[in-house]
């Protein structure tokens, strides 16, 4: 090959290499010698074109690059996009200064791998979970290769590559969460078509019934079949208009001073009126303080809790009580009923989170009193064992 067509081949590769892009930013390699050529060059001097070439690309590379040496735990070289992942704002810090790097966490993991690469001679990877210098929290690949022609007596080297993925694990997880997401709107809509077509069953049957019924008791029997089916299915539609309010974030709130007492009193009224047999209501009266809130909000709230107590308790007692304490009031109702396993009680204030599937309801309640009162300004929560009964409350802060 005469001269001409290798400085035609190195201008060539000049273009090239002027041209390629990552990420619209062009890689400009600034070596100089690229630009001509003099036959009178030796092989030896084109080899170190070729390993400026190398030193260029890899430092512009846009994967982190990381060279250590393992027995002394000092680093000999890191790239530009290194410095970026870890947020070193540039600083060539080498030397034995691992910590920039990696937590204590991590240390002896990664030490662990580094081991083993060198060991068995083979490359290792890992996903790694860092926390940059301004508190971002990253989701890195690594990819370690041991290069023996680098070693000595003394010093092994490790190579270690880093990819971060957090966008990709972001996609991922949100992915997850719509098919999950959808899943459970999957099971609500059939759900739904159930736990409305059975009030509305019972409401259409009885109404037959009551219609062709001469004795007046059994025609009130089948009267109050009928009211109960309807405030149920009143319910569940109720229930559904929220839960679409809250989804559109178009939910109104009507703010005032509320008088917990009143609220709690008014309550035990009402249930007192649908409570099973066997079952008993108490109220536990306290002292009368106010917050400032949504009454009509907070009554659902609490007629929530009642209806699941009520629903869950075949023996023993319903209390509604409340406490002051550190400039809050704590508002519970405590059943003796069949109370939830630690596993439902993490998921119990989830949209359509459902304890027992026998037993009538949309799993809609507790999310939308838990959206309500986190709106309102307050905390939800529930104590509970299974068997033995279960403690659900809000609290908010008093009105000053």
């Amino acid at each position: 090959m005469d001269d001409a067509t290798n400085g035609s081949n190195y201008q060539k590769l000049l273009h090239e290499i002027e041209l390629l892009k990552y990420e619209n930013r062009v890689l400009h390699t600034k070596i100089e010698k690229l630009t001509t050529y003099n036959g009178s060059q030796t092989l030896l001097t084109d080899k170190q074109l070729l390993f400026d070439l190398l030193v260029c690309l890899v430092e512009e590379a846009p994967f982190g690059v990381l060279i250590k040496k393992v027995n002394v735990k000092s680093i000999v070289y890191f790239n530009k996009a290194v410095a970026d992942l870890f947020q070193l704002n540039g600083t060539r810090l080498l030397g034995p200064y691992w910590n920039n790097f990696f937590s204590h966490e991590w240390l002896h993991k990664i030490e662990e791998l580094d081991r083993e690469c060198i060991q068995n001679n083979c490359n290792k990877s890992d996903t790694i979970h860092i926390t940059t210098k301004e508190g971002e929290s990253r989701t890195v690949l690594t990819i370690r290769h041991h290069p023996k022609q680098l070693d000595t007596e003394d010093e092994q080297h490790i190579i270690t590559f880093f990819v971060d993925i957090t966008k990709n694990e972001h996609i991922k997880q949100e992915i997850t969460s719509a098919l999950e997401a959808d899943r459970r709107k999957s099971e609500f809509l059939a759900n739904m078509s159930h736990e409305i077509r059975s009030p509305l069953n019972a409401i259409v049957g009885f109404s037959q019934l009551m219609e062709d019924a001469e004795d007046a008791e059994e025609r009130h029997t089948y009267s109050e079949i009928i009211r109960q089916n309807n405030d149920q299915l009143l319910l569940l539609i109720n229930d559904i208009i929220d839960f679409a309010k809250i989804e559109s974030n178009k939910l109104s709130f009507t703010f005032e001073s509320v008088n917990i007492h009143a609220l709690c009193k008014e309550a035990y009224v009402t249930f007192s009126l649908r409570n099973k047999e066997g079952v008993s209501l108490h109220y536990e009266e306290g002292p009368s303080v106010y917050v400032h809130s949504d009454s009509k909000r907070l009554m659902q709230v609490l007629s929530n809790f009642l209806t699941n107590a009520v629903k869950f308790t075949d023996t023993g007692s319903i209390t509604i009580s409340y406490i002051v304490q550190n400039d809050e009031v704590t508002v519970s109702v405590t059943d003796t009923g069949t109370g939830i396993s630690a596993e439902h009680c993490n998921n119990i204030f989830s949209r359509f989170a459902r304890v027992n599937e026998s037993r009538p309801g949309a799993g809609l309640g507790l999310s939308i009193s838990k959206k309500l009162i986190e709106k309102l300004g307050g905390k939800i929560g529930v104590r509970s064992e299974l068997n033995k009964g279960s403690v659900f409350w809000f609290s908010l802060p008093l009105s000053k």
